[in-house]
């Protein structure tokens, strides 16, 4: 065999080994995250939060998402100490544009709701810079009105619902 003829097999080789490789941990990712998901669903928070942390789903899983499963978990625990301390670790990472509005949205809204303003009227400083001043409006009101109950604060760019579709 000549040089070309060695070079191209190995070419191939290294294609397949990496496609299979992709393949391999997109199957161990589906299958991490349906368990984090089940063991979230059923209650079962221990067994979570042990396999969240664990190398396989470090591996298998982004750092957002596996931060985002986190936040819901304390959110269905109730756990509002450990909710706003993960809102902290999540608006501390490097994210793109889109997930950064949606977290900080999020954020917004249960900052206001714990009646914590001094957060809220932080992360209502960097919603200003988004230039969506019917976002930011409903954001401003919603500060200033926390703790009256209220609807959600509509997530940034969305469409607004029409009034017959809450009936």
């Amino acid at each position: 065999m000549d040089a070309s003829t060695i070079l191209t097999i190995a070419g191939l080789a290294l294609v397949i080994a990496v496609g299979g490789a992709q393949a391999a941990l997109e199957i161990v990712r589906r299958s991490q995250f349906k368990k984090l998901r089940a063991a979230m669903m059923d209650g079962r928070f221990d067994e979570f939060f042990s396999r969240v942390e664990s190398r396989l789903c470090r591996t298998a899983l982004p750092a957002y998402t596996r931060e985002h499963l986190k936040l819901n978990a304390y959110l269905m625990q109730g756990d509002t100490g450990q909710v706003a301390a993960q809102f902290d670790r999540m608006l501390a990472l490097r994210l793109p544009k889109r997930e950064r509005r949606d977290l900080v949205g999020k954020a917004f809204t249960f900052f206001a709701d714990q009646r914590d303003r001094p957060r809220a009227e932080q992360l209502l400083e960097e919603i200003r810079t988004w230039n969506d001043g019917d976002f930011e409006a409903e954001c401003a009101r919603r500060l200033e009105k926390a703790g009256a109950p209220q609807r959600k604060c509509r997530e940034p760019h969305a469409p607004q619902r029409s009034p017959r579709a809450h009936r």
